[in-house]
């Protein structure tokens, strides 16, 4: 079930509430999507730029999560931005394949501010590797919903690598 921006703040956040409450609220949700085990968000992660030190505001061993309070046209592009470099310095599945991200906020409450910002996520979302998720348009990131868990598609490739490394490697004692 969609939720306006006020039904949602209001249901699942303090009030008032910040940037990091909604974060600690999704980290909630990964957590109860994924169960306990190895795949759990850090509380932390830190990248190390040229330039500087990044904290990823969310980051499991698959994806890299940028949440922002409100998903504006302006905040969607910055939140790119930051992903981007997270992706680019930050940890690789296998060393080599980019995590995968995810650009997290409520919906803007004025219309044409949410009508420009959903058209430029939908635009974004159609890139691979890349997701922008309006969380009170979402069920799936309401806390409690019981949703299905969806399994990462990069896990997928992960164990598929994983499985022809193995292979590859036992193939290659065998032949020597």
């Amino acid at each position: 079930m969609k939720l306006s921006p006020k039904d949602f703040c209001e249901k699942f956040l303090p009030s008032p509430w910040n940037e990091r409450d909604l974060q600690l609220y999704i980290q909630r949700v990964i957590k109860q999507r994924q169960g306990m085990g190895i795949f759990q968000p850090p509380d932390e992660v830190v990248v190390t730029t040229p330039n500087s030190r990044r904290r990823i505001d969310l980051a499991t061993w698959f994806t890299v999560y940028e949440v922002k309070c409100w998903l504006t046209y302006d905040n969607i592009y910055h939140a790119i931005g930051q992903s981007e470099l997270y992706t680019r310095y930050g940890g690789k599945i296998l060393g080599v394949i980019p995590k995968y991200r995810v650009i997290i906020g409520v919906a803007p409450y004025e219309f044409k501010e949410y009508e420009s910002a959903k058209r430029l996520a939908e635009d974004f979302s159609n890139l691979k590797g890349i997701k922008v998720v309006f969380v009170n348009e979402s069920p799936e990131w309401h806390l409690g919903s019981g949703g299905n868990v969806n399994i990462n598609k990069y896990l997928v490739y992960t164990i598929y690598f994983l499985i022809l490394f193995i292979v590859g490697f036992v193939v290659a004692v065998l032949i020597k």
